[in-house]
C-alpha cells in the first residue's frame, strides 16, 4: 500500500506532465499559423489622427475589436487566414467599412488611413480594399486568397497553380520535382494548417484550398531556415464554409 509520503512525492512530476499537456493543447500548430490587421483612423479634412475609434471584425460568432490609441492606430488579432470586413465608428462621425481585406498567415495586413468625416446622420462609408503592391516588410513573398484561387484555370494542380502565382518555382516536366530559385529538388516545406510537411506532394483536394503564401525569400523565424523557401496553406474551415 502506498504511503502518503510517496504520493506527495509524485505531486510535482503529475503537475509537470498536466502542465505540458495544456501547453500542446493551447499552443496548436493553427496558432502559429494567424494573421493580424493593423491600421491607421485620421480626419480627411486634416490628416490628423482619430485615438479613441472603435474598430471591429464580426466573423461568424467571433467578435474581435480594438480601440484606436493616441496615434490613431488599431490592431486587430489573431485573426485566421481568410477574407474580412472591419467597421469603424466614433460619436457624431460617419461609420466606414472597409470590405474584402485579405488575412494571410503568419502576415500583417495594412489598411492605413481610414478617413472618418464629422457627421453621424451620413450613411456609411464601404471601401473595398485593397493588396499594395509593394511588400514593405522586404520579404519575397507572393499570396492568393479561395477568390482568385477559384479562377485559375490550374486549380486542380496544387503544384502548377504555385508556379503560376511565383516566378521563384520551377517544376521539373519529367518528374514532377519543384525547385525553389534554383535550389535542390525538393528544398522546402509545405505549412499545411500549421504542421510541416517536407518537399513532395501537398495531396490536398483544390477544393479545400482557403489561401496560399509562398515564402521565396524573408521567411519567418517560426519555419527555420531553408535554402528553399516555405509554402503556406490554410484550408477551408466551417466558418468560411459557403463563403
Amino acid at each position: 500500500m502506498k504511503t502518503s509520503v510517496q504520493i506527495l512525492k509524485r505531486i510535482p512530476a503529475i503537475s509537470a506532465l498536466l502542465f505540458l499537456l495544456l501547453s500542446l493543447v493551447v499552443l496548436s500548430p493553427h496558432a502559429f499559423s494567424q494573421g493580424a490587421i493593423h491600421g491607421k483612423v485620421v480626419l480627411p479634412e486634416t490628416g490628423e489622427t482619430l485615438p479613441g475609434a472603435h474598430v471591429v471584425i464580426e466573423h461568424g460568432n467571433n467578435v474581435i475589436a480594438d480601440v484606436t490609441d493616441l496615434d490613431g492606430n488599431f490592431r486587430l488579432r489573431p485573426l485566421d487566414a481568410g477574407t474580412y470586413t472591419v467597421t469603424v465608428t466614433f460619436t457624431g462621425y460617419q461609420k466606414v467599412e472597409v470590405q474584402d481585406i485579405n488575412v494571410y498567415p503568419d502576415e500583417i495586413t495594412r489598411i492605413d488611413n481610414v478617413e472618418l468625416t464629422f457627421g453621424q446622420d451620413l450613411d456609411p462609408v464601404v471601401i473595398t480594399w485593397e493588396r499594395p503592391l509593394i511588400d514593405e516588410t522586404g520579404r519575397m513573398t507572393q499570396a492568393l486568397d479561395r477568390k482568385d484561387f477559384e479562377t485559375m484555370p490550374t486549380r486542380g494542380d496544387v503544384k502548377t497553380t504555385l508556379t503560376a502565382i511565383s516566378t521563384n518555382l520551377v517544376i521539373n516536366e519529367n518528374t514532377r520535382e519543384m525547385h525553389f530559385r534554383g535550389s535542390r529538388a525538393d528544398d522546402f516545406i509545405y505549412i499545411i494548417d500549421g504542421v510541416k510537411q517536407r518537399g513532395g506532394e501537398p495531396y490536398i483536394p483544390s477544393s479545400a484550398i482557403k489561401s496560399i503564401t509562398v515564402y521565396a525569400g524573408g521567411v519567418p523565424a517560426q519555419y527555420g531556415d531553408f535554402t528553399g523557401g516555405v509554402i503556406v496553406i490554410e484550408t477551408i474551415s466551417y466558418l468560411n464554409a459557403g463563403r
